[in-house]
């Protein structure tokens, strides 16, 4: 009778335990109707290569998307969001208004003394993030998202 005991105990208690231990959800909140505009054809490519949606899960864990909603130098309009981490069960994003130039998109928040640099790399195919927020310093390598059709 013991030993069902503990097999009963072990059937119902690892799974929860194990799901307590599971690593950062991949996923990141978005607004909805999200809609990214064609950058103008006139644009060079360091800087319409911004253009779309972005993954990626910064060395902290935090997973983060970045949407580059509009491109019209030398601003960007995007969403910045991110997903949980640790004990923070909930993500979030916000819409911001970037500054681009070639090959380099900034977000500044003010009044959370954040700055977030993204940097086109690998021929367009990825970001290079870095996150600074009061003295301290995150990267990210990004990729592209494909459209859902």
């Amino acid at each position: 009778m013991r030993k069902v005991i503990i097999l009963c105990s072990l059937i119902l208690y690892v799974p929860l335990i194990l799901l307590g231990c599971a690593t950062t959800p991949k996923f990141t909140p978005l607004p909805w109707g999200v809609k990214v505009v064609s950058p103008s054809p006139d644009l060079p490519q360091n800087i319409a290569g911004f253009s779309g949606t972005w993954y990626g899960i910064w060395d902290n864990g935090r997973p983060t998307t970045l949407v580059v909603e509009k491109i019209n130098p030398p601003e960007a309009s995007v969403i910045y969001s991110w997903g949980p981490l640790g004990k923070e069960r909930e993500g979030g994003f916000n819409h911001h208004t970037g500054r681009i130039e070639p090959g380099k998109l900034t977000i500044m928040i003010p009044e959370r003394k954040i700055t977030i640099t993204y940097l086109l790399s690998d021929g367009g195919e990825k970001l290079k993030g870095e996150f600074r927020v009061s003295g301290s310093i995150y990267y990210v390598t990004m990729q592209r998202q494909l459209p859902k059709r």
